[in-house]
């Protein structure tokens, strides 16, 4: 794999140093270089999130189901949709003001972290928010988003003054409750799953009598032939 300086003209040199490397491809890969030159230099594919959106190089790009990034253009843009967007660590060197503050507030009110860490190998690990309002400038061809939380953040909703975590799942802040484990630390709310599992238990129930009713008639309708 070789690396290209736009600020030299384009040259293009193979890669010496190891790291993670953004292709005009719109691809990552994370390449491993042998100093001493004994052994090829391997670079492996970094995968994305299908669908979320993710922040690299002050331009916001939408992850495809090929793990390839496309830069978020006016197709991709729903003004009133809240969406998740991520800042890859090893690609971030300095992160927008609004989710700095928040990573300190994070650390220090609920001794966390705004990383989301991703089953699986070779995932992006990143700095993970909600986002809304995406707006596409098409003059200067860009995105831009508005803030909704970051992952992990906890404040008081001012109407009910009810603690309130920001939830990826969930794509906005929810209940709050204590970690047992950690009582400095706030984590989300079951709730949601609880609600969830009712759910289904009540559509098991329903379906469940549909077909004992079903069986209770088929039978008395065979008593009655007879």
């Amino acid at each position: 794999m070789y690396h290209c300086n736009e600020d030299e003209g384009s040259s293009c040199t193979p890669i010496k140093d190891t790291g993670y490397y953004f292709t005009n491809t719109g691809e990552v890969y994370y390449c491993v270089h042998d100093s001493e030159g004994l052994e090829a230099t391997e670079c492996t594919k970094q995968a994305c999130v299908s669908g979320q959106y993710y922040y690299i190089e002050d331009a916001y790009y939408r992850c495809e189901s090929s793990s390839t990034l496309v830069p978020v253009m006016s197709r991709y843009c729903s003004y009133n949709e809240n969406v998740i967007v991520n800042f890859p660590l090893a690609l971030t060197e300095e992160y927008p003001d609004k989710i700095k503050q928040a990573m300190e507030g994070i650390e220090k009110n609920n001794n966390s972290t705004a990383i989301v860490s991703r089953r699986g190998k070779n995932y992006l690990e990143s700095v993970s928010g909600i986002f809304t309002n995406c707006t596409y400038n098409v003059e200067e061809t860009k995105s831009t988003f508005d803030l909704v939380c970051v992952n992990n953040y906890v404040k008081v909703d001012e109407d009910t003054d009810d603690i309130k975590i920001c939830s990826m799942e969930q794509l906005g802040y929810v209940e709050c409750v204590e970690n047992e484990e950690n009582p400095e630390k706030c984590n989300v709310s079951g709730i949601e799953l609880r609600y969830q599992l009712s759910f289904f238990a009540i559509a098991i129930a329903i379906l469940i009598h549909v077909f004992i009713s079903k069986t209770i008639n088929y039978t008395s309708y065979a008593i009655l032939l007879k």
